[in-house]
């Protein structure tokens, strides 16, 4: 339209360039809200099929070779961080299917990271009554500190002890063994449910990973927003110009997002502000030139 001089026959009229571009954002929209539907729905479903064959698969290839596998569901030496309750679980063994854990130690610490107590038990069975995961530690010590000064203060021993409070979700805790590529956006939520929207240390790439999948259906309204200045302009510059302009952009954008992410997954930056930024940052740059241009 540019090169024909449609454009500036359509803008001679007085028809501006949001109605002339509304075409374009209303298929802007519809891939955003499809890309958005893709990772809801399908793409989980895929994902954890994928997961499922993946450790079959492995499973059957260990089997015939002779080596000792574990079944499904079931992972040795479980390290999980729930930041947003402030506790670490530390043990040798967790099976979804058994309802139990082996060797189970369990640290709680105070909002300035001082520990406060220390579960340690030879076995804990877990359970969901009412919704809600219960864990019954048997066999073990019941450690509790001074956050002052970190000494001992307590440690009696107990045959069976339920903490109310101790609600961690099991399936989640099999979560932090996998890579968090691996996770659908149902199982990363769960996982950022648990431990928080901008969790610190190793959760922090799994809140990433969250926030980048909410994220990506705004990378189609960037490539229109991004696109739109250049393409428009007249002149006797080939447009081509503006193509090869457009394209420099996507590599500064996609180098943008690589840099946050890679903060996002360290917790140099908040995981959702890493996941955001270069949006914001191209909106911030694009929005007055489409103004300029209108």
């Amino acid at each position: 339209m540019n090169r024909n001089q449609e454009l500036a026959a359509a803008r001679a009229a007085g028809i501006g360039m949001w109605r002339l571009t509304a075409p374009l954002w209303a298929v802007g929209l519809f891939f955003a809200g499809f890309l958005a539907a893709l990772n809801a729905y399908w793409v989980p479903d895929a994902l954890e099929e994928q997961t499922k064959i993946h450790e079959r698969e492995q499973f059957a290839a260990l089997l015939k070779k002779g080596g000792a596998v574990l079944p499904s569901n079931q992972s040795d030496f479980i390290s999980f961080d729930n930041t947003k309750a402030h506790r670490l679980w530390l043990m040798t063994r967790l099976g979804l299917t058994t309802g139990k854990a082996f060797e189970v130690i369990v640290h709680t610490f105070d909002e300035k990271g001082r520990e406060l107590r220390t579960v340690s038990a030879r076995l804990a069975e877990f359970k969901k009554v009412a919704g809600r995961w219960q864990w019954t530690f048997r066999e073990g010590r019941d450690l509790h500190f001074d956050p002052t000064t970190g000494s001992l203060l307590s440690q009696p021993r107990f045959q069976e002890l339920t903490l109310p409070d101790y609600d961690d979700d099991p399936e989640v805790m099999l979560f932090a063994t996998r890579a968090p590529d691996t996770l659908s956006l149902r199982e990363v939520s769960r996982f950022v449910e648990q431990t928080g929207s901008n969790p610190t240390g190793r959760n922090a790439a799994y809140a990433m990973r969250y926030h980048a999948i909410i994220s990506a259906p705004m990378i189609c309204l960037v490539v229109i927003a991004v696109a739109i200045p250049f393409s428009v302009t007249g002149g006797r510059i080939s447009p081509m110009v503006g193509v090869a302009k457009t394209f420099g952009l996507f590599i500064v954008f996609f180098f943008v997002s690589s840099l946050c992410s890679a903060f996002g997954e360290s917790g140099a930056l908040p995981p959702i502000v890493a996941a955001w930024l270069p949006v914001v940052l191209t909106a911030a740059w694009v929005v007055p030139k489409l103004r300029a241009v209108n």
